[in-house]
């Protein structure tokens, strides 16, 4: 486990990698690790309790920490993987300073309103003498600021439009949201109509139903009414043709005949009844002798 993540108080856990302790450090504390900080390029003492391998904790640690020195801290760890070759040849494995920076522990001071000065957390620096004294072998120079500083402005030019993009979303979540409860308005408003309808609907097929009930009942009372009348009147007429048959006219007078003896017919005038219903008839259907006898005298005729 050279690869780790190392964690000083009060700090994230931060990329680094177990190295050799450097001869101007003298000797490591008890019970901790002497690792050199990617990124910062410093050493520290990390208790062995607060050391991880970097691989496997990656996923959990590599979102947790914040800031530009942080993500390039990660960004070189992950170079040194991959190529660790290429990584030592650009000089960034084991920092080459006029001074070599050691980061240690601290217990926290207590801020107070009348000094602004105190931190929580204080990073001291145990400054020893390096045998070179070359201006160009320090770890900062013009090049390496100029692309710090265009790292921070594209950091600065992305958290733009990550706020711009959220503020998008944001909006566009309202516009969603609203949307969706004017949406649930309306279905809620649908349904009361739905159920309106339907009570409606329900309600006019009981009228419906009562009024198909009595106009059956009405069909067959007119049916009844119908069969009984019918009966009636077959049997009024029955009678009555019964009692046409028998019912005997009084002839009124004789008008006039036709046809030779034997064979006679009459017009008949019958009594009470007027010239509309004058009628032939034959003579044995005659019963009015005297009346008869007399038309036959007057025309000459005999019987």
């Amino acid at each position: 486990m050279e690869t780790v993540w190392a964690k000083i108080k009060y700090c994230p856990f931060w990329p680094a990698r177990i190295v050799s302790t450097p001869l101007e450090l003298g000797k490591v504390p008890k019970n901790k690790i002497c690792v050199l900080f990617f990124g910062t390029k410093t050493f520290g003492f990390v208790h062995q309790d607060f050391v991880c391998d970097y691989v496997q904790n990656r996923t959990k640690y590599a979102t947790k920490g914040r800031g530009s020195d942080f993500k390039n801290a990660v960004i070189r760890m992950d170079e040194f993987i991959l190529d660790p070759v290429k990584f030592a040849a650009n000089g960034s494995v084991k920092p080459v300073n006029h001074t070599i920076q050691v980061k240690r522990e601290r217990a926290p001071i207590v801020k107070t309103e009348n000094d602004i000065n105190n931190v929580p957390f204080e990073t001291s620096f145990v400054q020893c003498r390096s045998k070179t004294k070359n201006k160009s072998e320090l770890p900062y120079n013009s090049k390496n600021v100029s692309d710090l500083k265009a790292q921070i402005e594209a950091a600065k030019n992305e958290k733009e439009k990550l706020v711009e993009e959220l503020v998008a979303t944001k909006d566009e979540s309202q516009t969603m949201y609203f949307n969706f409860q004017s949406s649930q308005k309306m279905i809620a408003t649908l349904q009361s109509e739905r159920n309106e309808l339907k009570e409606k609907c329900m309600e006019q097929n009981k009228v419906i139903a009562q009024l198909t009930k009595e106009k059956n009942q009405a069909q067959n009372k007119i049916k009844q009414l119908m069969a009984n009348t019918h009966v009636k009147l077959c049997e009024e007429v029955e009678s009555s043709v019964d009692l046409g048959r028998n019912k005997e006219y009084e002839v009124e007078a004789i008008l006039s005949h036709s046809g030779r003896k034997g064979q006679r017919r009459f017009l008949i005038r019958w009594k009470n009844y007027s010239s509309n219903h004058d009628s032939w008839e034959n003579e044995s259907n005659l019963n009015c002798d005297e009346i008869l006898n007399k038309y036959l005298h007057a025309k000459g005729l005999k019987k």
